[in-house]
């Protein structure tokens, strides 16, 4: 329609930007294939995309974001015999600096289709921010339902999603999750430059103490627990 063809000119940038989300999700989750996507303009061509089509998510999500998420970010794999279901894919370590400023890097898929569930994403953020209070986590999540669990037929998009159960699956998400991040409670990220320099100057005890030093002081694994 004339309408739609003026208002996608009128905002081409923004169109633009959910195209390459779009993409990005389905690089995400289909790994193993190969994805390549340039922009080109009348000035230049510019990559847009590129994975090696590895296999693993890992390497899809740092193909496409950099190389500095595979530090970030920790497998998920879990399965509920019970309720039929299995999830696997990565969220980030509850560590300040694995997550975000902002939530714009959080994917959900339903048997490796692209979906929103918010109730299910406000779950997640609120588990994550029991760990790391100040960002918000990244995550690209497969879950795994049998067809009769879940009726996709609600939008043209087939984006939104009826569960039959959706609040138990929210709860084993929630539950998982915490036993996931709980080994991460209280562990900050030490800077290894300044633990080095003080290794040098005398080895770590040279550390000067504080009145609010954290019981168990410094750790080799570089935390502080």
């Amino acid at each position: 329609l004339p309408v739609r063809h003026k208002d996608f000119h009128r905002n081409k940038t923004r169109e633009f930007q959910r195209l390459v989300r779009k993409l990005q999700q389905y690089a995400v989750v289909n790994n193993a294939a190969r994805f390549v996507c340039s922009n080109a303009t009348a000035k230049a061509r510019s990559s847009v995309l590129a994975t090696s089509g590895t296999g693993r998510m890992l390497d899809a999500v740092t193909s496409i974001y950099g190389a500095k998420h595979r530090d970030m970010l920790q497998p998920v794999a879990f399965d509920d015999t019970h309720a039929c279901v299995r999830v696997a894919g990565l969220i980030s370590k509850a560590l300040q600096g694995c997550g975000l400023s902002y939530g714009d890097r959080q994917m959900l898929f339903l048997n490796t289709r692209p979906v929103d569930v918010p109730k299910l994403s406000k779950a997640i953020n609120e588990v994550y921010r029991q760990y790391n209070a100040h960002q918000h986590p990244i995550y690209f999540l497969n879950i795994q339902l049998p067809p009769t669990a879940f009726d996709v037929n609600v939008t043209p998009d087939k984006r939104c999603i009826m569960f039959h159960n959706e609040s138990a699956l929210v709860e084993i998400v929630k539950a998982r999750l915490k036993d996931l991040l709980e080994p991460s409670r209280g562990v900050m990220v030490v800077n290894t430059s300044v633990t080095e320099h003080f290794k040098r100057k005398g080895g770590l005890n040279s550390l000067p103490a504080t009145d609010d030093a954290v019981e168990g002081g410094l750790e080799e694994g570089g935390g502080v627990r």
